[in-house]
């Protein structure tokens, strides 16, 4: 065969039309050569060309995400009749969806206050503003009980129950409420309104496109030729995750519930009074100082969430008020090394549900917290039973408030710090804030983040690298800023309404 091959070579050279031409044969072999490896150049530069620009889109798409304009919202307040009980104050927000894809409604938070010059001499003169702190609040365990309301100042999930999702289709509408009662003795006035102002936030879980075509199966780096578009159109697609939906839900719930404010309130007093007998102070004087701390740290434990990196670590955090047996956390976490051994206290939904019936039959009926709370033996001992069955919740709530002060300084300190150390003229970074930092330097809160992207509907689920499996993530997949891959906006809500009689 080599020797054929050979001889077709000497034949070919040896022709005369080859050898009167042989310069310009050798020119075209050169040519040929020359155009075939341009054209892979230029192919292989086109090819990487297109996946830089491929994954542009990709990153375009994860952006690509639920935005204030989104979500558009409008309020209403007015006053009810509750046959003849105290009259009741009903805040109504109705959320609307203008865009083109399904919204989950993942929590609504709400507190207000009353705006009353009164409460803050000289607000809005000479250039004074006035700020939410200037506002009258009135908390659920205010030892004042003749304020026009009890609990309006404290923050409430406006979402009706755990299991009852709020999901908008483009143009749906849905309507959240709120109700308070007012005092009868404080009842307004035929002459005058009052002028309450709400704050809080809604999270709303959009979809971005590229996390819809990993859905229906899309992969890069082809994903308009992996995929029928019309499907696109069929809102099947974009199904939420509604274990974990309910979860984040039921750790709210959870978070409002009686048994839990009290069993902060007298886990903070416990160790106050503590705190105080150590010092020396007498028991009189130790009691009196343990109930103000006490009544301060339990007011409003919701209102702790309503910041943007509060409300991401208690995404992190949120089994640990709900099932610790669900929790991604590892087994030497507190939160799981607490109630080692002891199965009944990892339900903690469970558990809360069993001593909000015992306190209801034995303490506290209706679950109402009477004026006189402060001298009525029911609602101190309420407070000491569910302190000493919920333990390990306030242990993990006092981890998770404290994860968030320490994020909410570092801006201030340390952060601050290195960027005046090193800086280099290029403004400030990402990793200057407190929670990308936590993520990418703190191994525990890398690990329940990496958790819950690869579940991927608290974090959205980026396309895999290339050669690793579909389920693989590690800590080389958390982008520069991790929060490019929150498929939820925190939509900030700063209302003011007038109620009139």
């Amino acid at each position: 065969m080599l020797d054929d091959a050979g001889q077709l070579v000497v034949n070919f050279l040896s022709n005369d039309i080859v050898e009167r031409n042989l310069q310009w044969v050798v020119f075209l072999v050169f040519a040929l050569y020359f155009f075939f490896s341009w054209r892979r150049e230029v192919r292989d530069t086109r090819r990487k060309e297109a996946e830089e620009r491929r994954g542009d889109q990709i990153l375009s798409m994860q952006r690509i995400r639920l935005t204030e304009t989104n979500l558009a919202t409008n309020h209403r307040l007015e006053k009810i009749d509750a046959g003849g009980a105290a009259p009741m104050v009903s805040f109504n927000l109705t959320l609307a969806n203008i865009g083109d894809g399904p919204l989950d409604i993942l929590c609504a938070l709400m507190c207000a206050r009353v705006l009353d010059a009164g409460y803050r001499p000289g607000i809005g003169t000479h250039g004074r503003n006035v700020e939410w702190g200037d506002h009258r609040p009135f908390y659920w365990n205010e030892r004042d009980s003749t304020g026009r309301f009890a609990g309006l100042s404290t923050t409430k999930s406006m979402v009706i129950s755990a299991d009852q999702y709020m999901r908008l289709a483009p143009g749906a509408k849905g309507v959240l409420r709120r109700k308070d009662a007012m005092r009868p003795a404080q009842q307004l006035s035929t002459n005058r309104g009052l002028s309450l102002k709400y704050q809080g936030f809604v999270v709303a879980r959009g979809y971005p496109l590229g996390e819809i075509w990993r859905q229906l199966g899309g992969r890069p780096p082809d994903l308009l030729e992996s995929l029928d578009l019309a499907r696109l159109q069929f809102r099947a697609i974009a199904r939420p995750d509604l274990h974990r939906w309910r979860c984040v839900q039921e750790a709210l719930f959870n978070l409002n519930r009686l048994v839990f404010r009290l069993a902060l309130e007298g886990s903070a007093y416990k160790s106050s009074y503590d705190r105080q007998i150590k010092k020396g102070v007498d028991e009189d004087t130790a009691k009196r100082t343990a109930e103000i701390e006490a009544a301060s740290m339990a007011q409003d434990p919701l209102g702790l969430l309503m910041t943007p990196d509060a409300w991401r670590f208690f995404l992190l955090h949120h089994m640990e008020f709900v099932d610790l047996r669900g929790h991604p956390a590892a087994d030497t976490d507190p939160s799981k090394v607490a109630v080692k051994g002891n199965p009944e206290l990892q339900d903690v939904t469970a558990l809360m549900e069993t001593l909000t019936q015992r306190v209801k039959a034995e303490y506290l009926p209706d679950l109402i917290v009477p004026d006189d709370f402060t001298t009525d033996p029911n609602y101190r001992e309420a407070r000491d039973v569910c302190c000493g069955r919920l333990q390990h919740v306030v242990a993990s709530w006092n981890r998770l408030t404290q994860v968030i002060e320490e994020c909410r300084k570092y801006r201030i300190t340390q952060a601050a710090g290195n960027f005046i150390s090193n800086s280099s003229g290029e403004g400030s970074k990402a990793a200057d804030d407190g929670y990308v930092y936590f993520i990418k330097n703190e191994q525990t809160h890398r690990n329940l983040w990496l958790a819950y992207l690869r579940e991927g509907y608290l974090i959205s689920k980026p396309f895999p690298r290339k050669g690793k499996p579909s389920d693989y993530y590690d800590e080389y997949d958390i982008p520069e800023d991790p929060r490019d891959l929150e498929p939820y906006v925190m939509l900030p809500l700063s209302l003011d309404t007038t109620l009139s009689e």
